[in-house]
């Protein structure tokens, strides 16, 4: 008999954000932007697991990372958000 390993706990490796990838918020009610930055009136305001397609960024402002989205589903929901909010969609 040898010693008594503590157990392997797995965690997923999460994926970064990039342009033409799908998106989800993570956070309910996320402002979305007409500019990337905090000084700016929101354009919208996103729910909860509401799914987007990242057509443009990255940008930096207020030490956050912005990544411009758009509803596939309606083409004028578009906007930008901030990267801590949004992860990506992996099917």
């Amino acid at each position: 008999e040898g010693p008594t390993l503590p157990p392997i706990i797995l965690s997923p490796t999460p994926i970064t954000i990039t342009l033409g990838a799908a998106v989800l918020v993570n956070i309910e009610g996320l402002n979305v932007r007409p500019e990337p930055g905090l000084n700016n009136t929101p354009r919208f305001n996103a729910s909860l697991g509401a799914g987007f397609n990242v057509v443009g960024g990255p940008l930096l402002d207020a030490g956050l990372t912005w990544w411009e989205i758009q509803d596939p589903a309606d083409p004028t929901r578009r906007g930008w958000a901030a990267a801590d909010y949004l992860d990506v969609f992996a099917p």
